[in-house]
């Protein structure tokens, strides 16, 4: 019989801080993303499936962001929320409705890995269409509807010293969360990375929206 190793997590503590924060929404029990339809291609684990929810959901609920995924109206909207372990959580939504082009960004005082925090930063401008159209053309290259929700977790079989096998899954939470939601409707989709490569695609469209507000990022912190 395997048993199953997990190492360097932090979840618990997380999990915790996440809960029961002063400044939820009105139900503070609702998630953000549809159990049983994301984060479940990670590992065959349901825990961590719902763990990412709650956690995710505890720092959108902290910065008073909309649902994107019950959201029925004709807009077109696409999210990045951004969870670096030790930095404020962000998030920054762009919305098309109509011939109208609108960026929104938020920003706690708290930490992406621990507790979000309070909201401080609530500002948004509309845009042009070009600008828009730059950052659609951006999500055609990193071929967003057909990308997986989550990255395949790697494993390895390892001996015991009693002689018994396990798999052993390795994972870190110290880094950063790049949560990428988009809303066609009823179309819906999000995508979930850890710590994208700057020269990737992904990281290239998230640093596009970052760009868009008037947040001043360091390159050293954009991780």
């Amino acid at each position: 019989m395997k048993n199953t190793i997990i190492l360097s997590i932090n979840f618990m503590l997380i999990l915790t801080t996440c809960q029961g924060q002063n400044n939820a929404t009105k139900n503070p029990l609702q998630f953000y993303f549809p159990f049983g339809e994301v984060f479940n291609d990670t590992s065959s684990y349901v825990e961590r499936q719902s763990f990412n929810n709650k956690w995710y959901s505890g720092h959108l609920r902290a910065m008073e962001e909309p649902i994107i995924y019950t959201d029925k109206s004709l807009n077109e909207t696409y999210r990045f929320t951004w969870l670096r372990s030790f930095h404020h959580p962000i998030a920054i939504r762009i919305e098309k409705q109509d011939n109208k082009y609108m960026l929104h960004w938020k920003v706690c005082n708290g930490q992406g890995g621990y507790a979000p925090g309070n909201l401080v930063i609530n500002k948004q401008k509309a845009l042009d269409e070009n600008t828009w159209l730059e950052f659609k053309n951006l999500l055609d290259q990193v071929d967003f509807w057909n990308l997986h929700t989550s990255e395949r977790i790697h494993k390895r079989l390892v001996i015991l010293d009693d002689g018994s096998q396990a798999e052993e899954i390795r994972m870190s939470l110290d880094g950063a969360r790049w949560l990428l939601e988009g809303k066609i409707a009823p179309q819906y989709h999000v995508v979930d990375r850890w710590g994208p490569k700057k020269e990737s695609k992904f990281y290239q469209c998230c640093n596009f929206l970052i760009k868009l507000t008037d947040l001043e990022i360091s390159d050293r912190e954009k991780y």
